[in-house]
């Protein structure tokens, strides 16, 4: 038996799909847990690509514009496994993440965090200029729900749909 957890990163997508197909042993499953196309998470960073980067203009201290950052998405994962004729099972599950403390008045640091999470930027609060600032809170305000909690309070919630596909050999 073997268990791996494995991120798709900086590496070929396709080629990657292809050699853990080929790792499994007949009877052996892959299962991904990849994010729709269609999650509050996925729609940001797609909106926002440049968000993502791993490298600063040292000039303006703002996200590099020379690397694609679209999120990898499930569509793209189907794609490929049917392009290669890899069957597999899908099923969805949400997840709502409590985002009330990034709208706080005071500055909180589980607020930064979650902050630096959805946007996939370190200190996303001080990193980025006031407009993309401003714009980013916008969007996430306009794609947000308001759930209750357990003592029936109102909480920010930013939604986190993903496909489980499970792989078979």
């Amino acid at each position: 038996m073997v268990h791996s957890i494995y991120c798709v990163g900086d590496t070929d997508l396709e080629e990657a799909l292809r050699e853990l197909q080929d790792l499994l042993e007949p009877g052996g499953v892959i299962l991904m847990v990849v994010l729709t196309d269609h999650t509050g998470v996925g729609k940001l960073v797609n909106t926002f690509p440049n968000l993502a980067t791993k490298e600063q203009n040292s000039a303006t201290n703002e996200p590099s514009t020379t690397k694609s950052n679209r999120l990898v998405n499930s569509t793209d994962v189907k794609s490929i496994l049917d392009k290669h004729k890899i069957a597999y099972t899908q099923s969805e599950y949400t997840e709502f993440t409590d985002i009330t403390a990034c709208f706080l008045e005071e500055n909180t640091i589980t607020g930064n965090i979650l902050l630096d999470g959805l946007t996939q930027t370190l200190d996303f609060k001080t990193s980025v200029s006031t407009d993309v600032y401003n714009k980013v809170m916008d969007f996430i305000k306009d794609n947000m729900s308001v759930r209750k909690d357990q003592h029936d309070s109102d909480k920010l919630c930013f939604d986190s749909v993903c496909d489980i596909l499970m792989i078979s050999k």
